[in-house]
């Protein structure tokens, strides 16, 4: 490695048998990243490795990290050049030595110091291949819960989850634990439609069980969040675009993405201009 990588990257040996990897991708936004950074360091659980893949445009993630002496505990690289967004993503899964991960993106952080020694506690009894939580989310520090019916979430995660396509019930990736093994990469042609295209690649013929008790608070209105740099309408339309192209014309995923053509034409006539009462999901 040459001294320039080694200068960008700041690691400790990992244990091959870690249970959890937490793969941060971070983008700028040091106050956030911290605050995902220290919901991680405080669980109660601390049978986990962190990996945080940096693509800021600035050293201030890392400088936070080696200053602050937080650096013995994580596996830190920083980009250089940047990779851009779904690209970060699939290069920290591919870092991660855990049997289970949580991709936890900088502006995401758990809600109590106990979320991962519940999740433990549920693999090592279930032997689930992913749990979904629930979510949070903070407008200006204040939190925004909607409840969804447990029965009808934890049947579509295990029994149709080509219905996330029409509307993301999950929320952010970090609500989702999956074991490491076998989980798909995201589609880097997807941008809008990259989350729930890989929750239902990673759903299918997995043991999947929801948990409405745990949450995942996620950030929304800072300036570097997905929906203030994308024009959301057009890029629906590519993603949908390719994904018809993807899918062989006889397959019924081709009646799921125009049910998502309705329900976004729907959504958009119903919640213009105010709040959509399911916040958060697309």
């Amino acid at each position: 490695m040459s001294r320039d990588l080694d200068q960008n990257r700041m690691s400790k040996k990992v244990e091959e048998n870690v249970f959890f990897s937490i793969i941060i991708p971070a983008y700028n936004e040091l106050e956030l990243f911290s605050k995902a950074l220290i919901s991680v360091l405080n669980q109660t659980c601390k049978d986990f490795e962190i990996i945080v893949v940096d693509d800021s445009s600035t050293d201030e993630i890392q400088r936070y990290i080696r200053d602050s002496k937080l650096h013995c505990n994580i596996n830190y690289i920083k980009n250089n050049p940047n990779r851009g967004a779904v690209k970060n993503w699939n290069y920290g899964l591919g870092l991660a030595k855990g049997k289970y991960s949580i991709l936890l993106h900088h502006d995401e952080f758990f809600s109590t110091d106990n979320i991962l020694e519940e999740l433990y506690l549920l693999i090592k009894s279930w032997n689930y291949d992913c749990i979904v939580i629930n979510k949070a989310v903070l407008h200006n520090d204040i939190p925004y819960t909607v409840r969804l019916n447990r029965a009808f979430i934890q049947f579509i995660v295990s029994r149709v989850p080509s219905f996330i396509y029409i509307m993301n019930i999950i929320g952010p990736c970090a609500c989702v634990t999956f074991k490491t093994t076998g989980a798909p990469l995201f589609d880097e042609n997807l941008k809008w439609l990259v989350d729930v295209d890989w929750y239902y690649r990673l759903f299918r013929q997995k043991r999947v069980l929801y948990i409405d008790s745990l949450f995942i608070n996620s950030n929304h209105g800072h300036k570097n969040q997905i929906t203030n740099n994308l024009d959301i309408r057009k890029q629906e339309k590519k993603d949908l675009a390719y994904l018809r192209k993807r899918t062989s014309f006889f397959c019924r995923l081709q009646l799921i993405y125009k049910l998502r053509s309705g329900y976004t034409i729907l959504k958009y006539i119903l919640f213009k201009g105010r709040q959509n009462p399911i916040y958060g999901i697309k």
